[in-house]
């Protein structure tokens, strides 16, 4: 019983980011498949092209802040959520997400939203790729409101 109410609570949280995910489709387990496949030590795009105007960053920020609640009430895997987070950075213009703040800010806000315990991130396998102190530093500040 306790599984069917994760399923159902995960179909309807994939409901709600679909209008702010709109380039990913959505499986049956609710773990979004983007078009693309690229790892979380390297980006396929290595372009160099500038970062996007502000306004674009905060659709950015969204659409990464959207992908951490669809994981945080999933059992996706550390290489799909890089994927996810790889293709949403892309589709909005960066090139080296592993190495920018704003996506692991976006990440914290996501987390919180999501309502997973401070303590827990870094104990979730879907951020086990995450090794930067740095890194983790942006997503609690950014839990925190700071």
């Amino acid at each position: 019983m306790q599984q069917s109410g994760i399923k159902t609570t995960s179909v309807l949280l994939a409901g709600a980011i679909l209008a702010v995910i709109p380039a990913c489709s959505f499986s049956r387990s609710s773990r979004s498949s983007c078009a693309s496949r690229s790892s979380f030590s390297r980006s396929s795009s290595r372009s160099g092209r500038a970062a996007p105007p502000a306004a674009a960053q905060a659709g950015f920020q969204e659409e990464i802040a959207a992908v951490a609640v669809l994981y945080a009430g999933s059992r996706g895997s550390a290489e799909d959520f890089q994927r996810d987070v790889s293709a949403a950075a892309q589709r909005n213009g960066i090139p080296y997400w592993e190495l920018d703040e704003r996506v692991f800010s976006a990440i914290g806000v996501g987390l919180k939203r999501a309502g997973v315990a401070r303590e827990a991130i870094p104990h979730l396998p879907f951020l086990q790729g995450v090794r930067s102190a740095a890194h983790f530093g942006a997503i609690d500040r950014a839990y925190a409101g700071r």
